[in-house]
């Protein structure tokens, strides 16, 4: 998504339409979550965090760990029992020549989702079976190709409300899209002075660190 050039005017009370790369459909989507401008986005505060590892090759995977990558589905295959809806995904992905199994059991709906050719990020745990190496119900991210950039740094990932249509993953793009420009808009109606002595963190600062989190703590 295009990033916000230092010529561009972000308001608070921007409409998020009108931010870059967005179009009406995804605005739409947005609606549904009550964010209509740039200020209900900063104000739609994350429910929780994942822990995300660092990415690393998928040839240097190691066994027994939580571990990341990336690759390209080259293989996907679906094995029903005898309710419709119960059964295994497996896909497999690829990477200079390395290969990787991915099962989801019981996710049905994921025969409509992924498909060959397209690139995965995935965290799970590794371990092997029948001399492959394997992650069980790994969780992943659809990347728009391979250059994306990778996660080098074990970090804490916001996880958002959302709906179906409109994943916490496509709400963090856009929130980091805008929130560094943003937070030198926000104005705090708490006096410095009050702020002091109850010992509170401005409200810009209280808004980088929901989501943008350092630790936990």
């Amino acid at each position: 998504m295009p990033q916000l050039q230092a010529k561009d005017t972000l308001r608070t009370g921007m409409p998020i339409a009108e931010l870059p790369g967005m179009t009406k459909a995804k605005a739409a989507r947005f609606g549904r979550l009550n964010i209509f401008r740039v200020a209900d986005l900063l104000r739609h505060l994350p429910t929780r965090y994942e822990r995300e590892s660092a990415e690393s090759s998928l040839a240097q995977l190691e066994l027994g760990t939580i571990g990341a990558t990336r690759g390209q589905i080259s293989r996907c295959h679906w094995e029903p029992k005898v309710f419709r809806r119960k059964g295994r995904f497996q896909a497999t992905l690829d990477a200079n020549g390395f290969e990787l199994q991915l099962v989801w059991f019981n996710a049905a709906y994921l025969r409509d989702r992924l498909h060959p050719g397209l690139i995965l990020r995935v965290q799970g745990k590794v371990k092997r079976y029948r001399n492959n190496l394997q992650m069980i119900n790994p969780k992943w991210d659809l990347l728009d190709d391979a250059t994306d950039t990778p996660q080098l740094d074990e970090r804490l990932r916001p996880i958002y409300p959302a709906t179906d249509r409109l994943p916490s993953a496509a709400i963090e793009q856009v929130v980091d899209q805008v929130l560094g420009q943003l937070l030198g808009h926000v104005e705090d109606p708490l006096p410095a002075p009050l702020l002091e002595h109850h010992q509170l963190p401005p409200l810009a600062d209280a808004f980088r660190m929901a989501h943008w989190p350092r630790s936990l703590e």
